[in-house]
């Protein structure tokens, strides 16, 4: 395929204000690596999202755009990675930036690796600065499977679950599954997570790197991180938990068993939380104790390692906790 795009980037978009969707497709059409297709999906934003997307589409051929009825995030990312043809697969949220030679440093890498996935940092974007997140000190080669473990047991080893601080090799994902494995429709909590987690099942590397190129526009009033976007989130959660671990239950017992113990130690958490007010939120502690001691009778002797999570653990199966 001669005309072969070297990135293919997907930027779902909804109700992005303006200028911040604007510096994030900017961002992208600066990058240094110009063979690229961006492709935007508008998941029927009821504002001017879509035009502006169409408007950036006029003015630069690389610049796909799809509109499609409100359906969420991960039908969106789906909606991209179909239409996808690049060598490379990677993802930003339509408010955030890249700084200007991001790919080409990422692209670098791979050149020089030989590897399946690329991860890098990034910066907290605020009003008050930036606050950068590496993920490692020096330039890491890690097998998949130790990825797998990183990500499945932790929020930010190996760059977290997300999908927009990694670059993978496209061609590589369409050799081992025939086709780019597609995100959880279901889910909108973790599953990005769990979307990473498959991607990686039949991959052999991913590097990490020290730089910082990705600049995320963190909102601390946002849903996402208010005590009501967790009650929005919870359960949710805890069904792509459930996801992750039926994923690697045969294929992976050391990322299960790093699964298991954090997947217990947040639900165990949410439920230690709500007890002294369980009064009045006594529908939700119910279900919540209800998913721990679900959780807990999957565990089984040897499956968690530490005293003080195997001590929690037969509390909740001799007594229900409470």
């Amino acid at each position: 395929m001669p005309n072969k795009p070297l990135v293919s980037v997907v930027i779902p978009v909804y109700k992005t204000p303006e200028d911040y969707l604007r510096s994030c497709i900017e961002s992208v059409l600066a990058q240094t690596i110009q063979n690229t297709e961006v492709i935007i999906v508008d998941d029927g934003s009821p504002d001017e999202c879509g035009a502006i997307c169409d408007e950036y589409a006029r003015l630069d051929k690389r610049v796909h755009v799809f509109h499609q009825a409100n359906s969420g995030v991960s039908t969106a990312r789906n909606k991209g990675i179909l239409n996808a043809s690049g060598q490379y697969l990677t993802f930003i949220d339509s408010d955030d930036m890249l700084i200007p030679d991001a790919w080409e440093r990422v692209l670098k890498v791979f050149q020089e690796e030989n590897c399946d996935c690329v991860v890098f940092g990034w910066n907290d974007f605020t009003a008050d600065g930036k606050y950068p997140h590496p993920v490692s000190e020096i330039r890491q080669k890690l097998s998949a499977k130790e990825a797998t473990f990183q990500i499945a047991s932790d929020n930010f080893k190996c760059g977290g679950g997300y999908p927009w601080n990694k670059m993978w090799n496209m061609d590589n994902l369409r050799k081992k599954y025939s086709k780019v494995p597609l995100f959880d429709t279901v889910l909108y909590t973790y599953e990005d997570k769990l979307w990473i987690i498959e991607a990686l099942k039949q991959l052999d590397s991913v590097v990490m790197i020290p730089d910082i190129l990705y600049e995320y526009r963190f909102v601390p009033t946002s849903l996402t991180q208010s005590e009501e976007g967790w009650k929005h989130r919870q359960f949710n959660a805890y069904d792509a938990y459930d996801k992750i671990l039926d994923t690697l239950s045969g294929m992976d017992q050391h990322a299960y068993e790093g699964a298991l113990k954090f997947y217990f130690y947040f639900c165990f958490t949410d439920l230690r939380i709500l007890y002294p007010n369980r009064k009045n939120e006594m529908e939700r502690f119910k279900a919540t104790k209800k998913r721990l001691v679900k959780l807990s009778r999957r565990i089984r002797l040897g499956e968690l390692h530490k005293p003080k999570y195997i001590a929690a653990w037969i509390a909740v199966l001799l007594t229900g906790w409470f």
